[in-house]
């Protein structure tokens, strides 16, 4: 087989498949804001708080996903020249979703509405106490959620109450709220709902596959994109989950206090001054979060057995669910990482596989938990320290009768020719890749000979346009194989034109 045709065995594209996979842009399908029972009690309920001049506080999250939800709705309203207040959460002081503490600041600055975002269906403190001081509550979010338990709401809307339930992130949710109070697509406004598809680990599925590209596009397309101010490069699917994604998730991992909030300006109506200040703020924590990874020792306490469960004291509480990403794919299975907050609690982050859903484990096990939420690959929890050998218990439990799929690792087998233009751009043409369509990984033979070792980087030339290189490696990693997996990327440190590069993943 040829590359083009070993490449879509790989992925298990047939015909019909690549015609939908390389459908015109003007032809993708992302959804229907109808497609969501309640939407139009939800676009009358914003109608009227602009038409009567209502106070509107919209509630986030810290994360990419509700930094992006809050944003559309705020931009939604400045649309009809309406401001309305806005809150992200510290992840320190406030923690995940609307609390009580909050509820009680809302009632008494006298808002007659709340709009949650990416948080709410399980706040039921917090929106217990709205309702009954008289301020009316929509509720959109896209965590899991027990049929007749969610928290008190005037209106809800949710991926899961559509006419075809889904896995959509909350910006999605917010960005179909928009659309549909518009009444046409925003291009700006979808772009925020496509970046927290990919950041958020949502299922590559046609919607937010199509949702996906459409953001890409407009995002390259769109003048002075507020993106541009974080990436000013040619934007794909991977500058949204390695580049951009991290520098707006840094402000909730490295900042404590409720200066979070100074980031929706660079979503909304600001000066391109503001916006600058902003990005280059986000620029200096993302270096700090970098350097927090690497300095962390962790001198931590590890339960190793069907999943995963790390316990480190000194692992600063923003940086838990980065740490979990390296245990996942260390040793493979399930995992949860846990630090302790200064009032003794033990807080953390979860990541899975497919089949052994988080929201499922944290739904299912919800007594042993003071505050929890996610989806099934990633969530976030917190338990009193006396819980934690039950957690151990209970995590290995789950795992143990939910067989898990990990991340297929098999490789194409490819030699030095086959890195072409066209073969590379025909690869490009299938992307989006992530969550559920994996991109490809390539097996490699090369002579370790012409192996080149400069920093701790290694590098090979394998054509004219094509080169090998790895990335903090050391000589002594390498063992006397010739084999190489990586993948195919475009290499920016060449002009990003015509030279590419295998980045090895493992020998």
């Amino acid at each position: 087989m040829n590359f083009i045709e070993k490449v879509l065995n790989y992925l298990n594209i047939d015909d019909d498949k690549l015609k939908e996979l390389l459908k015109p842009l003007n032809e993708l399908d992302y959804g229907s804001p109808y497609d969501f029972l309640n939407m139009e009690k939800a676009v009358e309920m914003i109608k009227y708080s602009i038409d009567n001049n209502e106070k509107v506080m919209v509630y986030g999250d810290y994360d990419v996903d509700g930094i992006m939800a809050t944003s559309i709705i705020v931009s939604l309203y400045e649309k009809f020249n309406k401001q309305v207040g806005y809150y992200i959460p510290s992840r320190t002081i406030d923690g995940y979703g609307i609390n009580l503490f909050r509820a009680e600041q809302i009632v008494k600055k006298g808002y007659d509405l709340v709009i949650t975002v990416d948080n709410g269906v399980s706040q039921y403190e917090a929106l217990t106490y709205l309702k009954e001081n008289g301020v009316k509550v929509l509720l959109t979010d896209h965590h899991a959620f027990e049929e007749n338990n969610i928290a008190p709401h005037d209106v809800f809307i949710h991926p899961f109450n559509k006419i075809n339930k889904e896995e959509n992130c909350g910006a999605y949710v917010a960005y179909m709220l928009s659309e549909a109070v518009l009444k046409k697509r925003d291009e700006l406004l979808l772009t925020y709902a496509g970046l927290a598809t990919i950041t958020d680990l949502m299922p590559l599925n046609m919607h937010n596959r199509n949702i996906v590209r459409l953001s890409i596009n407009y995002a390259n397309t769109i003048k002075n994109h507020p993106f541009k101010f974080l990436y000013n490069k040619e934007i794909d699917d991977e500058s949204f989950g390695y580049q951009i994604g991290p520098k707006i998730n840094s402000l909730g991992r490295v900042v404590e206090d409720t200066s979070v909030n100074k980031i929706i300006k660079l979503f909304t109506n600001s000066s391109v001054e503001t916006k600058y200040e902003i990005a280059s703020f986000l620029e200096s924590l993302n270096l700090k979060r970098k350097s927090l990874i690497n300095e962390n020792s962790l001198s931590e306490e590890l339960y190793i057995d069907k999943g995963v469960i790390v316990l480190d004291t000194s692992l600063k509480e923003g940086l838990v669910g980065l740490v979990c990403n390296k245990y996942l794919n260390k040793y493979e299975k399930p995992c949860i990482v846990l630090t302790e907050s200064s009032d003794g609690i033990l807080k953390g982050s979860a990541r899975s596989f497919k089949g052994a859903p988080l929201n499922e484990f944290l739904s299912l096990n919800q007594e042993l938990f003071l505050t929890y939420g996610g989806h099934a690959l990633a969530g976030g929890l917190s338990i009193n320290k006396s819980s934690l050998h039950t957690l151990i218990k209970k995590f290995n439990e789950f795992i143990e009768t939910h067989p898990y799929t990990k991340i297929n690792k098999a490789a194409i087998e490819i030699s030095a020719s086959d890195i072409t233009m066209e073969n590379f751009l025909f690869l490009k043409s299938l992307a989006p890749f992530g969550v559920g369509f994996e991109e490809p990984y390539f097996s490699l033979d090369l002579d370790r000979n012409n192996l080149i070792f400069f920093s701790n980087h290694v590098k090979a030339y394998l054509n004219p346009i094509a080169s090998l290189i790895a990335f903090n490696v050391k000589y002594y990693d390498f063992r006397p194989i010739n084999k190489f997996i990586g993948t195919l990327k475009k290499d920016n440190y060449n002009n990003g034109f015509i030279s590419f590069q295998v980045k090895i993943i493992n020998e």
